[in-house]
């Protein structure tokens, strides 16, 4: 079912927006209790953290679209928890690189993982459905590193354990 949450888009600096979720517990606003940023470059967007339904992704999707035609080239997670994960699906639809941190696999396997969507499942619905699954990074970061797109470098920073099994933050430069 589509979102129907406010979201509204910030500009943050030249290239770096962003839009933030609710305060609340995760059942409030739709699952919208999380932030999410993108990066536009000249090649391609860079997403990150994809929210916590696959609703708000493709919400998230088309705040995007009416800034930039650009292709989504990567989602970078900060860390593999369900209001961050969700909408993954989104942007893997889409043909994205998912970047997560070390850690994010042992979280997919585990029972927990499936016992948080099985709940979300049920106290999120009809956002998060019997349609939505987990989806495995197709890169892990286990120190940190950089890349570039589009005249931009973005510096991805390990922190390893800390508010989950593996965490990470991003730089955007010269932003």
């Amino acid at each position: 079912a589509p979102a129907t949450v406010e979201m509204e888009v910030k500009k943050m600096s030249e290239h770096v927006y962003y839009v933030e979720g609710k305060a609340g517990i995760a059942t409030d606003n739709q699952g919208f209790i999380s932030n999410s940023g993108f990066v536009i470059t000249d090649e391609g967007v860079v997403v990150f953290d994809a929210l916590g339904t696959p609703s708000l992704a493709a919400k998230l999707v088309e705040k995007i679209r009416k800034i930039t035609d650009q292709p989504i080239k990567r989602v970078v997670v900060s860390h593999y928890h369900a209001d961050h994960i969700y909408g993954l699906q989104v942007f893997e639809e889409l043909g994205a690189k998912i970047v997560a941190p070390e850690g994010a696999q042992k979280y997919i396997r585990s029972d927990a993982a499936k016992e948080r969507l099985k709940e979300r499942q049920f106290s999120l619905d009809p956002w998060v459905n019997d349609d939505t699954h987990l989806v495995l990074p197709d890169i892990t970061v286990s120190r940190s590193s950089r890349f570039k797109l589009g005249g931009l470098t973005f510096t991805i920073n390990y922190q390893g354990k800390a508010h989950s099994d593996g965490d990470m933050t991003m730089l955007v430069e010269p932003d």
